[in-house]
């Protein structure tokens, strides 16, 4: 997968949800989609860098203050 599929499927799993409403929760059910649809390990860490790397460019530019996935593995 490339980054810009796993932006796309971040996009189709979090709706119209902003970024500043984003739980745990809701990365954590995406996550355990992608396993449960066979993808591998590797894959979700992939999936969750990418995330991570769009949350932590909002939180620079002041759209959120905190980053939701902090303490997810």
């Amino acid at each position: 997968m490339t980054e810009k599929s796993h932006l796309e499927r971040w996009r189709a799993s979090l709706g119209p949800l902003h970024l500043d409403k984003v739980r745990p929760y809701h990365i954590s059910g995406h996550l355990q989609k992608l396993k449960e649809n066979g993808r591998s390990s590797r894959t979700c860490n992939l999936a969750l860098v990418m995330l991570r790397n769009v949350l932590k460019s909002a939180r620079v530019d002041g759209f959120i203050k905190a980053l939701p996935v902090e303490g997810i593995q």
